[in-house]
C-alpha cells in the first residue's frame, strides 16, 4: 500500500522514515530559519492509502507592524514586514536622524537594531552644549580634588622634613675639627 507522494516544501525540508511513500512511513517536515510551518509537522501513510494530515506549508515569519516614526516617516520593501524585508526610515525637513536609517525583519520575528531617534537641530545643540557644560564642571570638579589631594600631601611632608636629619648645621666640617674664631 502506497500513498500519494509528497512534495519538498518551499522553504523547507522533508524527511522520510522508509525513504518512500509505503503504508506507516513517517515524513517529518520541517522550516528553513524565517519560516514557519502551518500545519502537523509529521504525517503517516496509512493503511487506506491517505496522509493522516494535508501537507504543511512554510510561511514567512512576520514582524510587528513599524509604529509611525515621530517626526518622520519609513517605506517598506514590496514583501511587506515579513522576514528579510527591509523598511527604510528617514526625517522630517529639520530633523536629523540618530541611529541607523534601516531595520530587517529578522528570523525570530523582531526588527533588527533599535529603533532611530529623529531629533532637532536645536535639540541636539542643546543636548551637546549640555554635556560640554557638564564636561566643563567635571574636570574644575577633579582638577579641585587633584589640588587638595596635592595640598594636603605637602602638609604631610612638612612634618617629616622637620624630623629628618639635616645636612651640617653649624657649617663646619663633619670630621670633628671645626675651627672657631
Amino acid at each position: 500500500v502506497e500513498c500519494p507522494p509528497l512534495s519538498l516544501p518551499e522553504n523547507g525540508d522533508l524527511n522520510c522514515s522508509r525513504g518512500g511513500w509505503k503504508f506507516s512511513t513517517i515524513c517529518r517536515f520541517k522550516c528553513h530559519p524565517g519560516f514557519v510551518l502551518n500545519g502537523s509537522s509529521d504525517v503517516t501513510c496509512e493503511a487506506n492509502r491517505t496522509w493522516t494530515d494535508p501537507q504543511p506549508v512554510c510561511s514567512a515569519v512576520k514582524c510587528p507592524l513599524l509604529s509611525q516614526l515621530v517626526n518622520g516617516s519609513h517605506s517598506c520593501s514590496e514583501e511587506g514586514q515579513i522576514f528579510n524585508s527591509t523598511c527604510h526610515l528617514k526625517c522630517h525637513l529639520g530633523f536629523f536622524m540618530i541611529g541607523s536609517s534601516t531595520v530587517t525583519c529578522a528570523a525570530n520575528g523582531n526588527w533588527t537594531g533599535p529603533r532611530p531617534v529623529c531629533t532637532s537641530y536645536k535639540q541636539a545643540l542643546l543636548a551637546v552644549a549640555g554635556c560640554g557644560a557638564l564636561s566643563s564642571i567635571f574636570c574644575i570638579c577633579f582638577c579641585c580634588m587633584k589640588h587638595r589631594k596635592g595640598k594636603k600631601l605637602a602638609q604631610e611632608r612638612q612634618p617629616e622634613d622637620a624630623t629628618s636629619p639635616s645636612s651640617d648645621v653649624d657649617g663646619g666640617s663633619t670630621n670633628g675639627n671645626s675651627l672657631t674664631p
